[in-house]
């Protein structure tokens, strides 16, 4: 009875501890000690959860991919390292110094290398999550190993075994709780390095999207998907937990009943680790065909295309979202994929680097990208809109529907030389002091969303965007547009940009890519459809 009191005892005590957080939270959400937009009631909460799942799921099968290849890569390396170190003593003083070491380095700032050196497919979110996951294991294998009984050894090496005798009936039994426990850590840092690799370059995955609904300052989505990272790393952990006690039943059950039991767990083990380190196989080669950004998936006839929007997608692209939609590329013999350009990347910089051999970027944005010192091996080959679209959005009513009320209000600048010294003119030239507005960098990407919360907020953006978002979630703003305050702004903008290698060797494959546009711009689609080939559907209720 006493037994069946205590374990009561340990169930409640993580509830009522949980339960007194979720009170403390409604508390803070309900008498808006913080701002309501900035921390949601765990209904609110609750409710994007539901409402985002699918989303969230189908984001989470880029990042699980991520995770267990790069867990599976990193079980098979430490297991053949460990086993080696613990064989050669001198490779075990080499070694073992340069792995402490190497637990100094924070993994967020080797991600962004991995990046350069890798690209934006799956390859640096793999290699980071197996750096990640690797020294735990390691660590705790090298330290069962050295765990075991000294008798015991010395017993089985008196009786004739060899090396491999004793490592496999002594060494390896004695070095499963220790991996275990590193395991179950690994599996947490698996998930939690993927995502982190997906924050610094990536176009799948809950790392994407958790950039994206911060962004749009949906912080209830924000909230949601931290639980349902959450959520992921305990399942996982739950699953170590389960091959625990499968590969170690004397662990669970008598002593003497268990040990029976050794050489059955010794095989679940080895079985383990043969089918990590074919998994780790798979994921070498799976890795290389992520790698190439979707192109494999083609046939081999076809000529694989990557573009990369400017910005979230909206009406700005339309055309080349309904050639992908109704086939019109695929007739012409391209594979095309439309990717986002990562936090830590612009579009020309992917396209310039032949990451994707086109790009879609502003006019006024490419001119410093060709006059620098290091200028984008890119090309602009076509306009996409007649007419400059862009303009400044402000909340509805308060003075901003004309450049001189920007005075004594905040602009929210992309930290351009051109684009100030537009704005300087256009301010100026209706009668305002361009040098009495405040300035801040870094526009978000849900700019009516911005405004809507900050009064005093104005925002340069493009119409088919800004203010499309702004009409789909019916926010009232005030908009005007560049062009028509000067003639000599309404230049072609946004451009469509190629790279310069994949011109000259791939002419007729570019030519194919621009031909479909015009008849799929003209394609008469209902609002309902748009909005889905747009991917509106799936990114402006998010904000």
């Amino acid at each position: 009875m006493t037994k069946k009191l205590q374990s009561t005892t340990n169930k409640l005590a993580p509830i009522l501890a949980l339960a007194v957080i979720l009170g403390i939270w409604y508390a803070c959400a309900g008498f808006e000690v913080v701002p309501a937009y900035m921390l949601p009631s765990p209904t609110d909460v609750w409710l994007a959860f539901v409402h985002n799942f699918s989303v969230m799921m189908s984001q989470a099968k880029v990042t699980l991919q991520e995770a267990l290849y790069g867990l599976a890569i990193g079980v098979a390396l430490a297991f053949i390292l460990s086993a080696l170190m613990d064989r050669f003593h001198f490779l075990y003083q080499a070694v073992y110094p340069v792995l402490i070491i190497t637990q100094t380095i924070p993994t967020i700032a080797i991600a962004p290398l991995l990046v350069l050196w890798m690209g934006f497919g799956m390859a640096p979110k793999i290699t980071l999550v197996v750096i990640t996951t690797f020294f735990p294991i390691s660590i705790g294998l090298l330290d069962g190993y050295r765990s075991a009984d000294p008798d015991e050894v010395n017993l089985l090496r008196a009786m004739g075994a060899n090396r491999l005798q004793v490592f496999w009936h002594i060494k390896l039994p004695s070095a499963t709780g220790s991996f275990f426990s590193g395991l179950r850590i690994s599996a947490s840092y698996a998930v939690v390095g993927a995502v982190i690799s997906e924050w610094l370059g990536g176009f799948e995955g809950l790392g994407v999207y958790m950039t994206r609904v911060k962004k749009a300052y949906a912080f209830d989505k924000m909230f949601a998907v931290i639980v349902f990272i959450s959520v992921i790393s305990l399942l996982l952990m739950a699953l170590v937990a389960l091959a625990q006690r499968l590969a170690m039943p004397w662990a669970n059950k008598g002593t003497t009943k268990g040990k029976n039991k050794m050489n059955k767990a010794k095989k679940i083990f080895a079985g383990m680790l043969a089918g990590v380190m074919a998994l780790s196989f798979a994921a070498c080669s799976g890795g290389k065909t992520a790698d190439k950004t979707d192109t494999t998936a083609a046939p081999a006839q076809k000529t694989d295309i990557t573009v990369c929007l400017d910005w979230t997608p909206n009406t700005n692209h339309t055309g080349m979202f309904v050639a992908k939609e109704k086939g019109y590329y695929e007739a012409a013999g391209l594979n095309v994929s439309i990717v986002q350009p990562p936090d830590n990347s612009t579009a020309t910089q992917l396209c310039s680097s032949n990451k994707a051999q086109f790009a879609i970027d502003a006019q006024d944005t490419l001119a410093p990208a060709f006059t620098s010192d290091t200028p984008m091996d890119v090309t602009a080959v076509a306009a996409l809109l007649q007419h400059n679209s862009s303009g400044i959005i402000s909340k509805a009513g308060q003075g901003m529907d004309r450049p001189k009320g920007l005075t004594g209000n905040t602009y929210l600048t992309w930290d351009s030389p051109i684009e100030k010294a537009m704005m300087k003119n256009i301010v100026n030239k209706d009668g305002g002091d361009w040098s009495k507005v405040k300035q801040i960098p870094n526009p978000p990407t849900a700019e009516a969303q911005d405004v809507q919360q900050n009064p005093d907020h104005a925002i340069w953006v493009f119409y088919g965007w800004g203010g499309i978002n702004a009409k789909v979630n019916k926010i009232d703003v005030d908009f005007f547009y560049i062009k028509d305050l000067n003639a000599t702004f309404d230049y072609y903008t946004p451009v469509l940009i190629a790279n310069n290698t994949f011109l000259k060797e791939n002419p007729q494959a570019a030519k194919h890519f621009w031909l479909p546009l015009p008849r799929a711009i003209s394609t008469p689609l209902t609002t309902r459809r748009r909005l889905r080939t747009f991917s509106l559907r799936a990114t402006i209720p998010a904000l």
